[in-house]
Formats: C-alpha cells, structure tokens, sequence
C-alpha cells in the first residue's frame, strides 16, 4: 500500500492493542509472640502475561528506528507490526521479619527475602536495624539491607519501538542499603532527618534506543 513517502512535518500515527493478564496471590501475618517481640512473615505467587502487543501506523517503525529513508507511507494505520513479544512468567517470593525490644531504650530488626523468577533467576536479601529510643520524643534508627528488582515486562519484551529496546537478556539489579534515620515526635508533628547510602550491583540501563 506504500506509494507516498514521508514529508518534512509529517506525523506519525499510531495506535497499539495491548493485552495482559496477572493472576496475583499474597500471604501475610504478624504474630505478636510476647509484649517485647513480634514476627512478620508471608509470601507470594504472581503469573504476568502478555497475550497480546499488536499495533498499527501510518509508517515501518523499524525503518524509522534504522533510518531507512524516506519512509513510506501506509496512510490511515495501514502497517500492522508487533511492538512486545508474547511472553509469561512465574514469579515466588517469601520472607520473614523478626523484631525484639531488648529494653526501653534499645531494640533490633532481622528480616530475609528469597525472591525466585522462572526466566531470570533467584536473590536472597537480608535486612538488619538497630533502633535507639533517646527519650519519649526521639529515636535513632540504624538500617541496612539488601533491595532486589528484577527488569520489567517493557524492559525484557518491548521490539519495534523508537524511543525504548527491550532486552530479554537483562538480569535483576540489587542494591545494598545503608540508612540513619532520626525521628522526632511530638503531639502535634513528626520530623524526620535521613542519611542513606546506596551501592548499586549490575544496574540496569535505560533502554533507549
């Protein structure tokens, strides 16, 4: 259907037909076990799908994106492409939480995270805090963790588009957390100071092509 090609101000014309489905499900507890000490702990199961990532435009996106001109023009959404690959995904998580009042002033934080995902692999992420409590108005929290993201759907999946490149090879990003929290609180107001440092392991880029 080609015949004309593109004009200095021409625009380009798209519209896509996205379909996905999630099936979702979450378990979560707290078991106060005495007045000083209390455990949280669950876990979770989530299917991600795309069923569907059709589109249509007046132009060859992969001409665009390769810059292969002129570029023909389709007229009224006449080139029909893919823009995300069909793709599924079982993602399982669970995690534990355990907090403990020493006394008044002092208490601590321990927690762990075991996150598992079919086509990207597993991480296992520690937690640890350190809480002082100055006074009835003042407390100092001392934390420091491990935080897991794995890549999103349009970071794995997304082809034929100009501004983002999906990279099914992409692995999960970590970050290792270090904080210093100061609160202060009263019966009107809270204020909150934070200090936190943040050490990023395999980053992932922005995709733009």
């Amino acid at each position: 259907q080609g015949t004309a090609a593109a004009a200095p101000g021409d625009t380009l014309d798209l519209r896509a037909d996205i379909s996905s489905t999630e099936l979702w499900l979450n378990w979560q507890n707290d078991w106060q076990q005495s007045e000083n000490s209390s455990l949280q702990f669950g876990g979770e199961y989530r299917h991600p799908q795309i069923t569907r990532a059709d589109a249509n435009s007046n132009y060859n996106l992969e001409d665009l994106i390769n810059g292969n001109f002129p570029l023909p023009n389709y007229g009224n959404f006449g080139y029909a492409y893919q823009v995300a690959e069909e793709a599924q995904m079982d993602v399982a998580g669970v995690y534990g939480q355990w907090q403990m009042d020493w006394s008044e002033r002092w208490s601590t934080i321990a927690g762990l995270r075991y996150d598992r995902y079919s086509q990207i692999g597993d991480n296992i992420s520690p937690r640890l805090g350190l809480l002082f409590h100055a006074d009835r108005h003042n407390t100092f929290k001392l934390l420091s963790g491990e935080a897991f993201r794995a890549p999103q759907a349009d970071e794995l999946y997304t082809i034929n588009n100009p501004l983002i490149s999906g990279n099914p090879n992409l692995e999960p990003e970590t970050v290792v957390t270090s904080e210093l929290i100061w609160l202060h609180q009263r019966e009107r107001g809270l204020f909150s100071l934070t200090y936190f440092h943040n050490e990023f392991d395999n980053a992932i880029p922005q995709c733009a092509v």
